[in-house]
This record gives C-alpha cells, sequence and structure tokens, in this order.
C-alpha cells in the first residue's frame, strides 16, 4: 500500500485542474474547501495547490470554538461536536467574506500552544493572522464544508487515509495541535461523510479522494 504522501501530488494535480476550469468561467474569486478527517494530508495538499494557483490559505482550525470547556465538551454527542467544533461565524465573517469580496482579511487564531486555561477553555493568539485576497482561496481544515458555509464555496474536496496512517502522522505532532481533533477519533466533516455515530449530516464533495489510490513522487505530508 502506499502511503498518503507519496499519493499527495497527483491528487494535488486533480484539485488544480478541477480549479482552473471553474476559473475560466468566473471572474470573482474561488473557494476550495479541503475537508476530512485530521491526519489525512488535507494541509500538505493545500499547500501545493497554493503554490500552483498562487492562493491564500486559510486554516479552519484557526477558528475552533475556544469558548467551550473541556467538561462540556466531553459531555458533547459527536453529532454535537460535529456542528460546535468551529465557530463558523467567525471563519465565514473575519475570513471568507472579505477575502471573497477581494479585501484583505485578518483574525485572531486559536492557540494550539497556549494550551487550556484554568478555566477548560482555550486562548486566541494575541497576534493577528493577515491574509491578502487571491483569486482562489483554499479553506484548509476538518468541519470547513459545514452548512453554514456551503453558499460561499465552490469546489468541495473530501480527502482521507487510511486510519493506520492518520493516526502514525497525529502521533509524530505536538500532542497540543491535536487536543480536540483527538477526542472526536478525527472525525469526518459533518456535511460530507458519516461521523463515527453514523449519523449522515450532509451534502458530498465535487471530488473525493483516498491518499493511497493514486502513484506519484514522494512529498513531506501534514
Amino acid at each position: 500500500m502506499h502511503s498518503p504522501s507519496t499519493a499527495t501530488p497527483g491528487a494535488a494535480e486533480t484539485i488544480i485542474a478541477a480549479a482552473r476550469r471553474l476559473l475560466t468561467q468566473r471572474t470573482s474569486p474561488l473557494l476550495i474547501a479541503l475537508d476530512g478527517p485530521s491526519g489525512s494530508g488535507k494541509s500538505a495538499l493545500a499547500g501545493m495547490v497554493a503554490e500552483a494557483l498562487d492562493a491564500t490559505v486559510v486554516p479552519s482550525d484557526d477558528f475552533f470554538a475556544a469558548e467551550i470547556t473541556d467538561a462540556e465538551w466531553d459531555m458533547r454527542s459527536p453529532r454535537d461536536r460535529a456542528a460546535t467544533a468551529l465557530d463558523w461565524r467567525r471563519l465565514r465573517g473575519e475570513a471568507l467574506e472579505p477575502l471573497l469580496a477581494g479585501r484583505s482579511a485578518q483574525w485572531h487564531a486559536f492557540d494550539f500552544e497556549a494550551g487550556v486555561r484554568a478555566d477548560g477553555t482555550y486562548g486566541m493568539r494575541a497576534a493577528l493572522t493577515k491574509r491578502h485576497p487571491a483569486a482562489v482561496i483554499v479553506l484548509d481544515g476538518a468541519y470547513s464544508t459545514r452548512p453554514e458555509l456551503v453558499d460561499l464555496i465552490d469546489l468541495t474536496v473530501l480527502v482521507d487515509a487510511p486510519l493506520q496512517f492518520r493516526h502514525a502522522r497525529l502521533a509524530a505532532r505536538e500532542a497540543a495541535c491535536v487536543v480536540r481533533l483527538g477526542c472526536i477519533d478525527c472525525m469526518m466533516a459533518p456535511d460530507l461523510a458519516r461521523t463515527t455515530s453514523g449519523v449522515i449530516l450532509g451534502r458530498l464533495p465535487n471530488i473525493r479522494m483516498n491518499l493511497t489510490a493514486l502513484r506519484a513522487a514522494r512529498y513531506p505530508d501534514r
């Protein structure tokens, strides 16, 4: 079986080709959303797509709902966690809508490195994350194609990889970087796929890819 890392460039080429076809039909910015379980290779794909298309990348991880305490999180069902993991209002209003309108965007990102605070919530980074407008915007991260954002998205991509690859990749990351993704066993994004509770919550992607199904030269993967 080929590793997700060896398949990623081929997958990127598929997305890039689809985006270029869509760009010929429009003058407004194109929004691509890369969704799927944590550790599947979304960020590596986002980087390749962004480099090829001179795109701006928005990490959905920056918009995790920091105000939910660990105790509250532990009591929520898989469906509730999928519905509330992201602060989609802030993601939409502070990042996506300005960029799609051709304006710069800035926001305070979820602070993974600081970890949990005394009250069980998480903080935001003090420094602003800034992004400039571009012809292509790539929204990278689990839950990026949630129902409240789909009216903005032009191309949805579901990225997956076998569980052993995803767990190995997650184990290699800093523990603080998987605080809540680990709590939900890196479920599929709610509006693309079946969650661990077996509930179908929404729309299918335009492109579905498993990163062990393609052959290509090796790239570092996230």
